[in-house]
This record gives structure tokens, C-alpha cells and sequence, in this order.
């Protein structure tokens, strides 16, 4: 037993006889000494152990070396020297040197070992926990040298005992994700909305977020084109919406890369595309240019499908002028009396199709009236023509052309129901004429056209 497990028990003793003292009966006294001895030996015994288990783990070699008993003058001698590791861990670079008396030269040795100045030594690399390693050599009286008295062998073991162990720490640091969303396409010249959704899928907080962008030529916005926001702190697991709005200045497909970063720390791009197809319905505008106070003009807007695809969702808006009230509209149109607007909803346009549209109106004010028409398809944007009719007041009189003298027609509007035109189902009302068209002829086209019957009459 190893000497500090025996000083150990030897203090448990002392402390057992500390205890009981001498007053009891011999007999009795030495049984219970016996047995409370037996208890603390083994429990002093078991903590040395662990100790021991504990103090074992690191690499341990033991070397032993086995020499002939005796040699005859001139005789070889074999000596066999075993490494043992007894430890917990592996022995690394272990390197066993023997170092004999002068007068004895190798012979040979198991495994090769390196031999100089009276010195075997072999690297016998690692040996792991309870392993071991045997090697062998055989020496030979040198011959240039009188005969040694004795042989004499020194083996040294020297190796590398690691002690290693191993641990996590988790850096806490933000991680930026970044996506784009926008329409699948806008008309040129129409505001687009780009979401950009910013978030944090680290685990520290994301600070001064900020989004950067460098529009390309054909999206134009109110800031320039080199735009930059700041988003602020994002928490982890935090995610943020940012809108940026654009305008497509022409037709065609604009690329631009957008790109959220932070101080020390990778950033995240995406590239978003908007597409702006050029719109590729025909349409023109057609009117009096010139009409009197109370007259009635025929009005017509004409549109053309000129792409090979079907032009979808199709409507066109007529935004009247003040001084211009509907007589009359064809081909299903609507009309929003709060708002002075007509409608139209043809759908859809197949290719190479075309459509007229007449309505007729009927001039309430003096002065340039001007109708706006805006015709849009779903995904192909909007047109905007402008039609200008000049109002002027009737003439009082007029110089007959050719000796015809000039109509004018009183073409009051009457509503054919009682809707108001809240109700869906009311539509535009139809022009009446009320009494007759007869011919309106100024006092002195009329003093000149009866003169000659005048003078007929007087002859």
C-alpha cells in the first residue's frame, strides 16, 4: 500500500480512540474499534482511490529491462527492454534511449534502432493507455578494444503527456436577410411600389440598419437616383417593411440592387426588377372643333389593338368639361353624373382588333371645353388624349351660303325613368327633339330675300 493511504488510516485510527477513550470493557471496546476502523479505512481508502483514479489519467510509463545473468569473454549479450503505459492517456513521442559501458559495439537490435556514442535509441512514436512496446538488442565485445569486465545498460524513456479539453462560446452577433417584392409590371410614367423586407436572423441586436440603392437610367425618383434610408435597430428575430417607390421614365425591364448593411458585418443585396411594357393600343380622338351654344356634336373615340397578345382589361374614360353635357352614348357606356365622367368597359381587345365609340353632347357654356380620354389595358399602362371643341354663342343672324338659310334644332334632354344616377342600373339619357326644326333666319336675310318678291309685286 502506498505510504499517504496507510498515514491516512493511521489517522483514523487515533481519531477512533479519541472518541471512545478507555472507560469501557476491554472486550467490547476492541469489537467496536474493529468495526468503526473497518468502516473508515475503507471509506479513507475509496477517496484515495478516486484520488488516484483522478491523479491516473495523464500518461504513465514504467521501463523494464531484462539483462543476461552472466557473459563469457567474447560472448554476445541480448537485452530486452519493455515500455508500458499504465497512465489514462495516450504517450506520445516516446523515445527510449539504452547507454551501455565502452568495450561493447551493436549487433543488431528489434525494432532498428540509431546507434552512436555507446547509445541505442529508438522513437517508438505513441503508446496508448495500457499499451506497451518491447524492443531488443544484441551486443558484441568491439574487437580493437580489450575485453570489458561488465556491461552495463542505462535505459532512459522520455515521451509528451497532453492534457487537453474542449468548449464552445456562441458570439453573439447579428445576421441581415434582406427581400424584394414589386407589381408584375407598370406603365411608363406610373409610380411602382418596391417592398423591401429587412430582418435579423442573428442573435444580437442589428444597429443602425441602413438600405442603399442605385437606381438605373429609366426608374427615376424624387430624391435622385442614389438613394439611401435608415431602418434603425432591428432586435433578433425582428422584421422590418420598407416601401420605395420608383417611376419606369420608358418602356423596357430596369434592374437595380438593393443592399441593407451594418458596421462589422457582411452585408445582404438583392437585385428587384421592374418592368414597364410599352403600351401598344392605338387610339384616337374625334370631334367638332367648333360648336354653338346649344348645339348638339357627335363625338368619337377610336382604339386599335396593335400587339400580338390580347389586350387585357380594357377601359376608357371620357372626363367631361363643365360646359359639355351627354345627349347620348352608344356601346354599353356608363356615366357618373357626381364626377362628369363616361365609361367604357370593353374587356378585352384580341390582336389587330379595333373599336369606335360615339357619344354625343351638347354645349352648355361658352368657351373652350376641353375633354380629357384616358384608355387603359392591365399591364400595358395608359394613354391620355385631349380633344378641344371651341363654344360660341348662336348667332343672331346669319348669312344664308348659296341662299340657304340656317337651321337650328332645340334638342332638350329628358331622363327616360326616375333612377338617379346612384343606381346601377341608370343609364345616360336619350335625346328627344321637342317640336319642330324650322328655319331660323336673321331680319335682314329676310329683308333681302323678300325684296325681289316686292318688286314682282309692284310691276
Amino acid at each position: 500500500m502506498r505510504p499517504e493511504f496507510v498515514r491516512a488510516a493511521g489517522g483514523v485510527w487515533e481519531q477512533v480512540n479519541s472518541i471512545l477513550g478507555t472507560g469501557f470493557v476491554m472486550q467490547w471496546h476492541f469489537g467496536v474499534r474493529a468495526a468503526l476502523l473497518t468502516v473508515a479505512y475503507w471509506l479513507v481508502i475509496g477517496q484515495a482511490l478516486r484520488s488516484q483514479q483522478v491523479a491516473s489519467n495523464p500518461a504513465l510509463l514504467e521501463v523494464r529491462q531484462k539483462l543476461p545473468p552472466s557473459l563469457a569473454p567474447s560472448q554476445a549479450a541480448a537485452l530486452e527492454i519493455q515500455v508500458t503505459n499504465h497512465g489514462g492517456a495516450a504517450a506520445e513521442n516516446v523515445i527510449v534511449t539504452s547507454s551501455v559501458t565502452s568495450g561493447w559495439d551493436l549487433l543488431d537490435a528489434d525494432p532498428i534502432a540509431d546507434w552512436g556514442a555507446r547509445r541505442a535509441c529508438w522513437r517508438l512514436g505513441t503508446i496508448e493507455p495500457n499499451g506497451s512496446r518491447l524492443v531488443r538488442l544484441r551486443l558484441t565485445p568491439a574487437v580493437s578494444e580489450r575485453a570489458p569486465a561488465e556491461l552495463r545498460s542505462d535505459v532512459q524513456a522520455t515521451y509528451q503527456a497532453n492534457a487537453a479539453t474542449g468548449g464552445v462560446v456562441a458570439v453573439q452577433r447579428p445576421s441581415l436577410d434582406l427581400s424584394v417584392t414589386g407589381q408584375d409590371a407598370t406603365p411608363p410614367g406610373e409610380p411602382t411600389s418596391l417592398l423591401i423586407t429587412v430582418a435579423n436572423n442573428g442573435n444580437a441586436p442589428a444597429e443602425n440598419v441602413t438600405l442603399q440603392t442605385l437606381l438605373p437610367p429609366g426608374l427615376s425618383h424624387p430624391s435622385g437616383n442614389d438613394l439611401e434610408t435608415a431602418v434603425g435597430t432591428l432586435r433578433p428575430g425582428e422584421t422590418r417593411l420598407v416601401t420605395l417607390m420608383v417611376t419606369p421614365t420608358r418602356a423596357g425591364e430596369f434592374q437595380t440592387r438593393i443592399r441593407a448593411s451594418i458596421a462589422g458585418e457582411p452585408a445582404a443585396e438583392r437585385d428587384a426588377t421592374v418592368s414597364a411594357p410599352a403600351f401598344k393600343l392605338a387610339a384616337e380622338a374625334h370631334g367638332p372643333r367648333n360648336l354653338y351654344l346649344g348645339w348638339t356634336g357627335s363625338f368619337e373615340i377610336s382604339i386599335r389593338n396593335d400587339d400580338s397578345r390580347p389586350a387585357q382589361q380594357v377601359a376608357i374614360v371620357v372626363a367631361l368639361p363643365a360646359g359639355l353635357a351627354v345627349s347620348r352614348a352608344g356601346d354599353n357606356a356608363s356615366y357618373d353624373a357626381k364626377a362628369h365622367l363616361l365609361r367604357w368597359q370593353p374587356s378585352n381587345l384580341g390582336p389587330g382588333e379595333a373599336r369606335t365609340l360615339v357619344w354625343s353632347g351638347v354645349a352648355r357654356s361658352v368657351g373652350e371645353q376641353i375633354c380629357q380620354v384616358q384608355i387603359t389595358a392591365a399591364s400595358q399602362g395608359r394613354k391620355t388624349l385631349e380633344w378641344r371643341t371651341a363654344v360660341a354663342d348662336a348667332p343672331v343672324e346669319r348669312p344664308a351660303a348659296s341662299g340657304h338659310s340656317t337651321l337650328q334644332a332645340t334638342v332638350p334632354v329628358t331622363a327616360s325613368s326616375r333612377a338617379t344616377p346612384d343606381d346601377p342600373n341608370w343609364r345616360p339619357p336619350r335625346a328627344t327633339l321637342a317640336g319642330t326644326i324650322v328655319p331660323v333666319v336673321s331680319p335682314q336675310a329676310a329683308e333681302n330675300a323678300a325684296a325681289p318678291q316686292a318688286a314682282a309685286d309692284r310691276r
